[in-house]
């Protein structure tokens, strides 16, 4: 099984927009061709002189085949 995640910080200087979250993965390997994850991500996004933001969340899974 692995786990992997990340904080990370973002800023587009055409739109003057920054984000910032947190991304996230849980994997198991049942075989050593398959893997089967969940994912996650919550991001918060908005202008940088501007007090209002939007917050965006996602949940997925994913099963992966090595050949």
């Amino acid at each position: 099984m692995t786990l992997d995640s990340a904080l990370y910080l973002q800023y587009d200087k055409n739109t003057k927009e920054r984000s910032y979250g947190i991304r996230g993965e849980y994997a198991y390997l049942p075989t050593n061709w398959m893997a089967i994850s969940i994912n996650g991500e919550w991001q918060a996004r908005g202008k940088v002189h501007h007090q209002t933001k939007t917050y965006h969340q996602s949940v997925g899974t994913k099963i992966t085949f090595s050949f």
